[in-house]
């Protein structure tokens, strides 16, 4: 069969978006097979580009379906769009997704490479987006999601990053691949030889692209896996999914680029300043999720997703709160709040607010009072982000509070107050943000707490406060389930609660839960506490020792070898397990 050939008025015409003109548009395809194999190459691209301009003729001709995209820029408003019920119309009518085709078509030339595009940004809008970036009206998408997919389809490089991220979120979802394999290490360099030279352009450097890109590097790596070393990990959730967190949550934090991103973010004037929607609350989540890897204070202020939310007090406002709750956050002394140590009041409305996080969590799963998963989020970020934001004062600082940052206090640091905000840490990691085992610090909190307790003077620690500090011992007892240095736990409980006269679980379970306890989550392992406690190797007669060698069957540094976080090496993909209480 001839070949034929195209002028190149005709291929100019199609490349810069014009609609071809009749059949010459298409090329004849060779297929008697030379000797020497020479044409083979050539009749696949042949194919290859026929197929593309057929279907590029194909959407052309949908003029149904045609909608102009806004331009992706701040100052463009974007309105937000009701929920279609089919998921193709989703990604094409309400983003014009085929226009999007069309501007990559030089980038994506072939019709395999077109369909790939498709198959990215029909599950982001359907499934990524709406994850992501959750509306506090269930009806209405965020009007973040088509900004974003704006950028996305209108820069190359912005496009790259998300597919790769958009690729592992599917297979960490379903367990198979999307689009196909694809190469990490080389398409992670190709990204940072291209982003070093935008950021090298003071034109483009500050863009919304430019710090997209850099958002998504923040955490471009292989999903962390579970580590081996324990046979069972404490249970958490509920809403492990929400915000994506089972995902994001896997990622690496790549602490280079996150700086780089706080730089970009001053160079802005500040977070407050970008005023994208829904990209200072994207930033603002990555940022929570790092430090609580790390066990830091938050980069950036908490900005919410939708309307900032109200924060309440769970005993100030007694309505709706189950019978089983009713004394959620009443054990931890009201005197705090009265205190000249500014961190201790701090922290005393930081647990009340975990606590009314509680009561909401607990009503929405019950369906008693359901709350759209954007105010969920707001709420439960919110609430992370104080809890993060406490600051560290333990007590080998010689027992008194620097002179900065809190100049005009000058008491003695109050003994509980690391323990209390590192249980509260804990308890975060379990029911407020339950952060993926793997790379959850469960290990360094539990050598955080150990390292405190043991500093601790028993004799100054009175009745009340042995309430606290059960507690507080069984949030490390369960940070520290199937390692060795569970065993140092469970012997300080044991002479704790003789001294408390705890008979029974259920006697157990009512001083928890006077402080934060969450039934559908904690129950099982504070069970399991309980019938260690009354192990006949786990009894201790004597006074409290906190500091005591023994009966830890382990040094410290053998501690962080069997409880410490292992580093993005493996995809984890066993998904039934890491969400209990996971609600859709």
């Amino acid at each position: 069969m001839p070949a034929g050939r195209t002028s190149p008025a005709s291929r100019a015409s199609s490349c810069s978006g014009r609609e071809p003109r009749g059949m010459n548009n298409f090329e004849f395809v060779p297929v008697v097979p030379t000797p020497d194999g020479r044409a083979r190459p050539n009749r696949q691209a042949l194919v290859r580009r026929n197929a593309a301009r057929h279907q590029w003729k194909k959407y052309k001709s949908a003029k149904a379906l045609v909608q102009t995209p806004v331009e992706a820029s701040p100052s463009s408003p974007v309105g937000e769009d009701e929920h279609p019920g089919d998921e193709t119309q989703v990604t094409r009518s309400r983003y014009g997704l085929h226009r999007s085709r069309l501007a990559l078509q030089t980038y994506y030339l072939s019709f395999a490479q077109d369909e790939k595009v498709a198959k990215i940004m029909t599950y982001s809008t359907g499934a990524v987006l709406p994850a992501i970036m959750p509306s506090s009206n269930p009806s209405i998408d965020h009007a973040g999601n088509k900004v974003l997919v704006q950028l996305i389809i209108s820069d190359p490089l912005l496009f790259q990053i998300w597919e790769y991220h958009t690729e592992l979120h599917y297979r960490f979802k379903f367990g198979r691949h999307l689009v196909g394999q694809c190469n990490y290490l080389e398409s992670y360099a190709r990204i940072i030889e291209s982003l070093n030279q935008r950021m090298r352009n003071v034109e483009t450097q500050c863009s919304d692209s430019s710090i997209l890109c850099v958002v998504g590097v923040t955490t471009y790596g292989l999903l962390m896996a579970k580590p081996l070393e324990r046979t069972r990990w404490p249970s958490q959730g509920p809403l492990t999914n929400l915000n994506c967190l089972d995902t994001l949550g896997r990622l690496p934090s790549l602490q280079l680029h996150i700086d780089g991103l706080a730089q970009l973010v001053r160079m802005r004037g500040g977070i407050q300043n970008v005023k994208t929607p829904g990209m200072a609350p994207l930033i603002s989540l990555l940022d929570i999720i790092a430090a609580m890897r790390l066990l830091i204070p938050p980069k950036f202020p908490h900005v919410p997703w939708n309307d900032a939310p109200v924060l309440c007090e769970t005993l100030e406002d007694p309505e709706g709160v189950p019978a089983s709750m009713s004394s959620i956050g009443s054990g931890f002394p009201e005197h705090w709040k009265r205190s000249s140590f500014q961190p201790l009041r701090d922290l005393f409305t930081t647990l009340r607010y975990m606590a009314g996080y509680t009561v909401l969590v607990y009503n929405h799963c019950q369906g008693v009072a359901t709350q759209s998963l954007g105010t969920l989020t707001d709420h439960r970020n919110a609430v992370q982000h104080h809890v993060l934001s406490l600051p560290p004062y333990p007590n080998e600082q010689c027992g008194f509070l620097p002179a900065s940052p809190y100049e005009q206090c000058s008491e003695p640091i109050y003994q509980l107050y690391e323990s209390t905000r590192l249980a509260a840490q804990m308890y975060s990691l379990l029911c407020v943000y339950p952060y993926p085992p793997g790379p959850a610090p469960f290990g360094e909190l539990a050598i955080r707490l150990r390292k405190e307790l043991s500093s601790l003077n028993p004799k100054a620690i009175t009745d009340q406060e042995s309430r606290l500090l059960l507690w507080i011992l069984v949030m490390g007892a369960i940070m520290t389930l199937s390692t060795l240095d569970r065993f140092y736990f469970i012997s300080l409980l044991s002479t704790v609660s003789s001294q408390l006269q705890v008979e029974s679980w259920q006697e157990m379970k009512s001083i928890l839960a006077s402080f934060l306890w969450l039934d559908m989550t904690n129950d099982l392992d504070g069970r399991d506490i309980w019938d260690e406690l009354n192990h006949p190797s786990s009894k201790y007669s004597g006074s409290t020792r906190f500091n005591s060698p023994c009966p830890s069957l382990v040094p410290s540094l053998d501690m962080t070898i069997r409880t410490r976080s292992t580093s993005a090496t493996e995809i984890e993909e066993r998904l039934a397990a890491d969400k209990p209480f996971s609600i859709p």
